[in-house]
């Protein structure tokens, strides 16, 4: 008889801001936005400029919003997830210089005009109201199909419904938007990004419940 898990969520601590970076990196080793925005790298230099990368996000986003990390049985990380709230989008000026930190990590600058192109997309798409902002959510492929990603959106699901708001989010596979539809996000636009290599996004929106 298989022990039930018992998953954790908490805020990330600036000690765990590397591990949370290696399992974000290896969540998205062959994602196609990155594959896109770094297509100028062999698959090995993108897979070691990805930690990196994540580094950056996880702390622009640790200066402005909330970085949550996900254990299983108190064991050691197995998830995280990078989330903006109300009026914390788009970027600040330190949530900025975080991200270009991020494009410059990637060993050369070839990738920065692909992220500011990203970036502009994003904003162009992006829903007006306040809400939450699911920036990055990622799992330890090694963890996945355990509950680990359900229990970090439904930390976020608690909480926008606690305050009456809605969430948002984007993804790049087909996959992931039938994941999220089990989570109660429905598709507001599906669009293609202008990057050297076209991109496929969409962009989902939870309504807000009662709490």
């Amino acid at each position: 008889m298989r022990s039930r898990l018992a998953i954790s969520i908490g805020a990330l601590e600036p000690d765990l801001v590397g591990d949370a970076a290696d399992i974000l990196a290896r969540a998205f080793a062959d994602n196609p936005a990155y594959e896109s925005i770094l297509g100028h790298l062999s698959n090995e230099e993108r897979h070691e400029a990805l930690p990196l990368v994540k580094r950056a996000f996880i702390r622009a986003t640790m200066s402005v919003g909330r970085a949550n990390g996900a254990w299983i049985n108190g064991d050691r990380l197995a998830g995280a997830s990078l989330v903006l709230g109300p009026g914390q989008y788009p970027w600040g000026v330190r949530g900025f210089l975080g991200l270009s930190r991020a494009s410059m990590h990637t060993s050369t600058f070839r990738a920065i005009p692909n992220f500011l192109r990203y970036d502009s997309w994003s904003k162009r798409r992006h829903i007006r109201e306040p809400h939450y902002y699911l920036f990055v959510i990622g799992v330890d492929p090694k963890r996945q199909n355990k509950g680990v990603g359900r229990a970090l959106l439904e930390n976020l699901a608690k909480q926008a419904d606690a305050d009456h708001l809605p969430c948002y989010l984007e993804t790049d596979t087909k996959e992931n938007v039938k994941l999220y539809r089990k989570h109660g996000y429905e598709v507001e636009n599906e669009d293609v990004v202008a990057l050297p290599e076209p991109l496929r996004m969409w962009t989902m929106k939870r309504p807000a419940r009662p709490a």
